[in-house]
């Protein structure tokens, strides 16, 4: 996708998916990324977090049908992501923007799984937007104005506008 799009420009990303965005964003040396965006995302500690998404999402009452998902979910999406972490983290430029977006209570993914993604990423310019009362996901429908204000800064800080047909 970033191929396809000429240019600089910001990524947005939402949850596990950020796993994606951040490798993809290092493979790429963020040489054509100006910012990243990223909300409820991304973060480590997958059998937990996937569990939770068992628990609480799909509401699977059973602990033994929930640790099978979680296993089975695991073994097809995540084993493997958490080793690239470090590297795809510290290989970020000096200073590159980010913005992380996350509920403090959010069941899926605490925000401690999300801070120790960004441990790595000692290089990097991350800010940090909490919601108290957030949930996974939820800032912009739950708190669309302080969401969208401080989505508005970060967007103006780290863009160009871009002038069609002149």
């Amino acid at each position: 996708m970033l191929n396809s799009i000429p240019g600089r420009k910001i990524v947005y990303s939402f949850s596990m998916p950020s796993l994606g965005a951040l490798e993809a964003i290092a493979q790429r040396k963020a040489g054509d990324v100006s910012a990243w965006v990223c909300d409820g995302g991304p973060f480590l500690d997958l059998v937990r977090c996937t569990w939770n998404l068992f628990e609480h999402e799909y509401k699977i009452q059973s602990k033994i049908l929930r640790g099978l998902y979680t296993g089975i979910s695991y073994v097809l999406f995540g084993a493997g992501a958490e080793a690239d972490v470090e590297r795809c983290a510290k290989s970020l430029p000096l200073d590159f923007p980010i913005l992380s977006i996350r509920g403090e209570k959010d069941p899926l993914v605490p925000p401690a799984a999300i801070d120790a993604v960004f441990a790595y990423a000692g290089r990097a310019n991350v800010e940090r937007l909490y919601f108290i009362d957030g949930g996974h996901l939820d800032g912009l429908k739950s708190f669309p104005t302080e969401y969208s204000a401080k989505l508005a800064q970060f967007i103006r800080a780290h863009s160009r506008p871009v002038r069609i047909g002149v």
